[in-house]
C-alpha cells in the first residue's frame, strides 16, 4: 500500500465519521424539536379565559370610589330642615373650629372674659359682625348658616 492510499482511506474514514456524527445530531435535533412541539400547552378553554380576565380585572380594580350623591339625600335634608338645631349644635358644627381654641384671637366659647368687651355692642351688634365678618373671621364664619342660625350661635357663645 502506498502513502496515497493511506491518505485516501483516512479522508474517507473522516468523511464517514463526520457524516455519521452529523446524521446523529440531525436525528436528535429532529426528535427534540418534534417533542417540544408535541408538548406545547393546549389552548385555554373559554371558561379558563373568562377566569383569567376576571382575575386581571380584579387586580387592576380601583382601590376607592368617589360618591357624588347619597342615597336618601332628599329625605335626610327634609328631616334636617324640619328639626331646627340648637345654638350649641350650630356652634359645634360651624364655629367651634376657631372659637373652641381661640384660634387667631377668636373669643373662646364659655370664657366670659373673652366676651365682656364684645357683649357691650349687644346681641344685634355681635350678630351683624358675624354675618358680615370681622377681623380674621370671614362673613358668616365661613359657613352657610342663615341669619337666624347665626343669631342662635352667637347667643350661645356670648352668653347673651
Amino acid at each position: 500500500m502506498s502513502a496515497d492510499t493511506n491518505n485516501t482511506d483516512i479522508v474517507d474514514l473522516s468523511l464517514k465519521v463526520g457524516l455519521s456524527v452529523l446524521g446523529v445530531v440531525l436525528f436528535f435535533s429532529f426528535f427534540i424539536f418534534s417533542g417540544a412541539v408535541s408538548f406545547e400547552s393546549p389552548k385555554p378553554s373559554a371558561n379558563r379565559l373568562a377566569m383569567l380576565e376576571a382575575a386581571a380585572l380584579e387586580r387592576i380594580r380601583p382601590v376607592g370610589q368617589v360618591r357624588t350623591s347619597i342615597e336618601g339625600e332628599g329625605q335626610a335634608s327634609e328631616q334636617a330642615a324640619a328639626a331646627p338645631k340648637t345654638g350649641e349644635e350650630l356652634v359645634n358644627g360651624a364655629c367651634a373650629s376657631c372659637h373652641a381654641t381661640g384660634l387667631l384671637n377668636a373669643p373662646k366659647i364659655g370664657v366670659s372674659e373673652d366676651w365682656v368687651a364684645r357683649n357691650e355692642q349687644g346681641l344685634d351688634g355681635l350678630v351683624e359682625s358675624a354675618i358680615n365678618g370681622l377681623g380674621n373671621m370671614p362673613p358668616r364664619g365661613g359657613s352657610s348658616l342663615s341669619d337666624e342660625e347665626i343669631r342662635l350661635a352667637v347667643k350661645y357663645m356670648s352668653g347673651l
